[in-house]
C-alpha cells in the first residue's frame, strides 16, 4: 500500500479494546480514601480538576514554546506521573528496606556469634538447619539475592529504554501480560478438579471392576501429571510462569505447525498478528523478535525474583505479628487499653469512610437499574445466550423520551498517536459473558456529581467530610484514654478495668451518631423526575469517549 491514499476496507467485525480501569461494577464503587489519592495522585486525574486543569497541561517550558526547544512539550502533569511513578518504586521497596535493617541491626551478629562458637568447637553448623526464611538462612547479599536486584534493575531499566525509544514492544510485552491474567482468570478450577476425578476412575470406566487390578499401577503414573495439572491451574504464579515460558516459545519457533497449535489452545493468534502489521522494516523482524524474546524471558525472571523477594517480606511481617501478639499477652495489664484504642479507632474508621462508600453504592445501584431499563430488550437479546458463546458487548444508551432533541449516535473513527480510536457517544453500558453490568467511570462521576437530590455530590467533599468526623473522633478518644490511665494510675485500677472504662467511653460517640442524634436516611435518586431525567439525559449525551479498536 502507498502512504497518502485512502484505500476502502469492509470489516467484518469490530472489538472494542476497553480497559477494566475505565469501567465500574454495580457492587464496586472506586471512592475509598486510599482508592481516591491513588487515583488523584498516582493515577493524575487530579489534573482534570477545573483548578488545576490549566497548569497541569502547561508546557513546563511555557516561555520558550515558540523556540527549537524539542522539550517544549513536556507538561507539568507528566512530570507529576513520574514523580509518582518513583513514589510507586521507592514505597514497592519500602518492606524489604525495613527487613535488611532489621537483619543487619539484630540477627547478623547472632549469626557471627553463633559462627564463631562452631568454629572454636570445630563444628558446621551454619547450613545444618532452616530458620524459616532465606534471608536468615543465606544473607541479604547472598547471590540469589543479589541475582533478584540485578534482574528487577536490568528490567527496570530497559523498559525505561523501551518506553523512550519504541511502544510497540511494550505494548506487545502487556498484551502478552493481559492475555495470561485473563486467561489465568477464566480457568475453572472447579472443571480442573472434575477432570482430575475422570482421568483417576478412568480404569473403573473401562474395565470395571477388572480396573482394580491395574488402579494402583495406573495412579502411580497419573498421579504426578494430575498434581502439576492442578497446581497449574490452583497456583498463580506458577500458572503464569508457564504461561509466559508458552509465550517465549511462540516467540522463538512462531511459524513451527506445533506452535500454530500451541497459539491456537491458549488463545493468543491474533497476538502476534498485531505484531507482523507493525511500522517496522522488514529487515528488522529478527531483531524485533530477539528483542521481545529477552524482554519476556526478562519479564519471567521478574516474575520469579518478586515473588521470592515477597514470600521473604510476608514471612518476615508474620513473624512480627506473632511475636507482637505474644507481648501483648504477656502483658496484657499494660497493653489491653491501647489494644481497645485500636480497636474503636479501626471501627470508626470504618464508620466514617464506609458511609461514604455506601452513599455512591446505592447511587451506583440506581444508575444501573435506569440504564438497563433503557436498554432492556438489547439487553435481553445477548444476555440468554450462554457464558461460553455470549461475547463481552457493549450498549448505546440512549435517552430522548422527554422532548429533548435527539443527538447522533454515530461513531466517528479517529488516529490518536498513531492508533486507530472510535469516538463514540453514549456508549455507557458494557455487559460480559457472565451478565455483569458495568457503567463507565466518566459517566458514574458525572452522574454523581449533578447537583439533584439523591445525587451524592463531590466525592473530595464527602470524604473531607468524613475525616473531619474521624479526627473529631480520634481527639475525643484520646481525651478518654488520658482520663482512663491518669484515674489508673492513681487508684491502682487493674488493665481489665482500664481497658473496660475505655471500651464504655468509646463507645459514646459510636451511640450519639447512630442513637441519640442518628442522621435522616438518604434519599435516593429517582431517575424518572424531570429534574434529573433532565441532568441524567445531559450526562448520557455528553461524554464521547475513546476507545481503541480490534478489526478482523
Amino acid at each position: 500500500m502507498d502512504d497518502g491514499v485512502v484505500y476502502p476496507m469492509r470489516l467484518s467485525k469490530i472489538h472494542l479494546d476497553v480497559k477494566r480501569e475505565r469501567l465500574i461494577p454495580p457492587n464496586d464503587v472506586p471512592v475509598g480514601i486510599i482508592r481516591s489519592i491513588y487515583d488523584a495522585f498516582f493515577r493524575c486525574q487530579i489534573r482534570e480538576k477545573n483548578c488545576l486543569k490549566t497548569c497541569c497541561h502547561r508546557s513546563i517550558f511555557e516561555p520558550f514554546r515558540g523556540s527549537s526547544l524539542r522539550v517544549t512539550h513536556i507538561k507539568w502533569y507528566r512530570c507529576l506521573q513520574k514523580l509518582m511513578l518513583i513514589v510507586s518504586f521507592a514505597l514497592a521497596i519500602v518492606p524489604w528496606i525495613i527487613r535488611i535493617a532489621i537483619f543487619y541491626r539484630y540477627e547478623d551478629n547472632e549469626h557471627d556469634d553463633r559462627d564463631e562458637a562452631a568454629r572454636d568447637r570445630k563444628l558446621d553448623v551454619h547450613y545444618a538447619y532452616f530458620p524459616g526464611s532465606l534471608t536468615s538462612f543465606l544473607t541479604p547479599v547472598h547471590i540469589v539475592f543479589l541475582f533478584c536486584y540485578a534482574v528487577l534493575a536490568l528490567d527496570a531499566v530497559l523498559f525505561g529504554i523501551l518506553e523512550m525509544f519504541t511502544s510497540e514492544i511494550k505494548r506487545n510485552l502487556e498484551l502478552v501480560l493481559r492475555k495470561c491474567f485473563r486467561d489465568m482468570h477464566e480457568s475453572s478450577y472447579s472443571k480442573s478438579v472434575g477432570w482430575a476425578v475422570r482421568t483417576m476412575l478412568y480404569p473403573l470406566k473401562e474395565y470395571g471392576v477388572l480396573g482394580l487390578l491395574v488402579v494402583g499401577i495406573y495412579w502411580l503414573f497419573v498421579l504426578p501429571v494430575i498434581a502439576l495439572v492442578l497446581a497449574f491451574y490452583c497456583i498463580p504464579t506458577l500458572n503464569i510462569a508457564i504461561r509466559l515460558l508458552c509465550h517465549l516459545f511462540i516467540v522463538i519457533f512462531p511459524e513451527f505447525k506445533f506452535v500454530t497449535t500451541l497459539k491456537e489452545k491458549i488463545g493468543v493468534v491474533g497476538l502476534l498478528r498485531k505484531e507482523t502489521v507493525a511500522r517496522l522494516p522488514v529487515k528488522s523482524t529478527h531483531w524485533f523478535r530477539f528483542v521481545q524474546f529477552i524482554v519476556i524471558l526478562l519479564s519471567l525472571l521478574a516474575l520469579l525474583s518478586c515473588v521470592l523477594l515477597v514470600v521473604e517480606v510476608i514471612v518476615f511481617f508474620v513473624e512480627i505479628v506473632v511475636y507482637t501478639l505474644i507481648g501483648i499477652i504477656l502483658n496484657a495489664s499494660q497493653t489491653l487499653k491501647h489494644v481497645s484504642l485500636l480497636f474503636m479507632l479501626t471501627l470508626y474508621a470504618r464508620d466514617c469512610f464506609g458511609g461514604v462508600t455506601k452513599k455512591y453504592q446505592a447511587f451506583n445501584e440506581a444508575i444501573n437499574k435506569a440504564l438497563l431499563a433503557k436498554v432492556k430488550e438489547d439487553v435481553d437479546k445477548v444476555a440468554w445466550q450462554t457464558a461460553d458463546v455470549q461475547p463481552n458487548t457493549a450498549f448505546q444508551v440512549s435517552v430522548d423520551d422527554h422532548g429533548d432533541k435527539p443527538t447522533s449516535i454515530n461513531p466517528i473513527l479517529c488516529v490518536s498517536n498513531g492508533v486507530l480510536k472510535w469516538t463514540i457517544p453514549r456508549l455507557l453500558l458494557f455487559l460480559d459473558n457472565q451478565d455483569k453490568p458495568y457503567i463507565t467511570r466518566t459517566f458514574f462521576f458525572k452522574a454523581a456529581y449533578m447537583d439533584h437530590v439523591g445525587c451524592p455530590g463531590s466525592l473530595y467533599k464527602n470524604l473531607i467530610r468524613a475525616m473531619r468526623q474521624f479526627v473529631t473522633i480520634i481527639l475525643f478518644l484520646l481525651f478518654v484514654v488520658v482520663v482512663v490511665m491518669a484515674f489508673g494510675n492513681e487508684y491502682s485500677v487493674s488493665g481489665v478495668n482500664q481497658m473496660l472504662a475505655t471500651l464504655a467511653g468509646g463507645f459514646l460517640p459510636w451511640i450519639f451518631r447512630n442513637v441519640l442524634f442518628k442522621p435522616p436516611a438518604d434519599i435516593e435518586i429517582d431517575t424518572k423526575l424531570r429534574p434529573a431525567g433532565t441532568g441524567f439525559h445531559n450526562r448520557t449525551g455528553g461524554p464521547k469517549l475513546r476507545y481503541g479498536i480490534k478489526t478482523q
